[in-house]
C-alpha cells in the first residue's frame, strides 16, 4: 500500500503569492495543497503529511532551498514520490539542486504551466 493516501502537493516557499498562483491551476488534480514557509514546517509536514509531490521555490530569499531539499531527499525520500524545483533561468539554486540530482524536475520561469500541469498531474495519477 502506497504511503500517499491522497493527491497532495506541498509547495515550500517563503511566500504566499506562488502559492495562490499555482492553486487554480492544479484545483482539478490536487486533493490538498500544502504551505510551508519555512525550513523547519518543510521537515515537518513531508514526515506527517507525506504529499505526493514536493515543490520548491529555488528563489525563495529567506530560505537555503538547496539544502533543505538535498536534506529532504536525504531523510525522507520515502515520504514523497518527486520533488520539483521552480526558478529563474539565471538561478544558482536551480543550477546547484540540478546538479546535485536533488530535484525530479526543474521548471524555469517564465514556467511552461501546461507542462508543469501535466507533470504534476500524472505524478499524482501515477500514486
Amino acid at each position: 500500500m502506497s504511503v500517499h493516501s491522497d493527491r497532495s502537493v506541498l509547495l515550500i516557499d517563503d511566500q504566499t503569492l506562488t502559492y495562490f498562483l499555482l492553486e487554480p491551476l492544479l484545483t482539478r488534480d490536487v486533493d490538498r495543497l500544502l504551505l510551508a514557509t519555512t525550513e523547519t514546517d518543510a521537515i515537518q509536514l513531508v514526515f506527517r503529511e507525506k504529499p505526493t509531490v514536493v515543490i520548491v521555490n529555488l528563489t525563495a530569499p529567506t530560505m537555503q532551498v538547496v539544502e533543505l531539499s538535498r536534506t529532504l531527499r536525504e531523510r525522507h525520500e520515502n515520504d514523497f514520490k518527486a520533488m520539483v524545483g521552480l526558478g529563474y533561468t539565471s538561478s544558482a539554486n536551480a543550477t546547484d539542486g540540478q546538479a546535485v540530482g536533488v530535484f525530479d524536475q526543474i521548471y524555469r520561469r517564465p514556467i511552461d504551466y501546461s507542462s508543469f500541469r501535466d507533470y504534476v498531474s500524472s505524478t499524482l495519477r501515477s500514486g
